[in-house]
């Protein structure tokens, strides 16, 4: 990693850090008064806590898996389906209206029809991540579609490319820095609705740990669990970074020259 970067990435630090060092000051001095608000301390020890009992890895693993499935059924199929509404401009032109309609439902509403549907099961949360996941995949392959380059185009007709050649040579390599944007984005939507989808009553998981912890008055175990989601977010995000880099040609040159 360059110098700047590192730089970047402690500079980033400093804003979460001053905020816990400020929460638990508050509270030791009584700035925070509300009863069950634990200190930071405290959330620490109770994460130790649920880490030796296992607790802790049983239902981060289970949410992870769920959220990381999801997130590649809405990949493939959010490529997929981008690609071909993206070449065609009949079908996105058919197409394009419906979809926006689609990822404009509020995604959080539709989970008691999918408790209706599959009860509260694996299938529910993983339906309803794919779902959640799918809409920002679709609409940045599309777009990375539409703004390959004309030049690139005429190449391939002039190289007398078949349909298959020029997407999988030309488009497809073009459009990969919008698609790894929507993937992107997509993890991080599929990790939330996974855990929302949790809350709701799956009877597995970080969110029904951290809902469970709450109905029992353990504060401080439900703050170790709001926590670690954001600990997992934060790995996955790193991850996927990581490997996007030595995907995208645009992400390589810029490692390369940050200036």
């Amino acid at each position: 990693m360059a110098p700047h970067r590192r730089r970047s990435k402690l500079i980033g630090w400093i804003a979460p850090v001053t905020m816990v060092v400020i929460w638990q000051l508050s509270i030791v001095t009584g700035l925070i008064r509300f009863r069950y608000f634990p200190t930071p301390v405290s959330v620490a020890e109770a994460l130790q806590t649920l880490i030796s009992s296992g607790a802790l890895l049983e239902n981060t693993a289970h949410t992870v898996l769920v959220a990381l499935l999801a997130w590649v059924i809405a990949g493939v199929l959010g490529i997929c389906l981008g690609l071909v509404i993206g070449l065609s401009v009949p079908i996105w032109k058919g197409i394009m209206a419906s979809v926006d309609v689609l990822r404009s439902l509020p995604i959080i509403a539709l989970i008691p029809v999918g408790v209706i549907i599959f009860g509260f099961t694996l299938k529910l949360e993983i339906v309803i991540a794919t779902y959640a996941a799918i809409w920002p995949i679709i609409v940045n392959t599309v777009s990375g579609v539409h703004q390959t380059r004309t030049e690139l185009l005429d190449v391939g007709n002039m190289l007398r490319m078949s349909r298959w050649e020029r997407m999988r040579k030309l488009i497809f390599p073009s459009s990969l820095p919008l698609i790894l944007v929507g993937l992107r984005l997509g993890l991080g939507l599929s990790l939330v609705l996974t855990v929302v989808s949790e809350i709701v009553g799956t009877p597995q998981g970080i969110g029904y740990a951290l809902i469970s912890a709450e109905q029992a008055l353990h504060p401080s175990e439900m703050f170790a669990y709001i926590v670690t989601v954001g600990i997992v977010g934060y790995l996955l995000n790193s991850i996927f970074l990581y490997s996007a880099q030595a995907l995208s040609p645009v992400e390589r040159s810029r490692e390369s020259n940050p200036s």
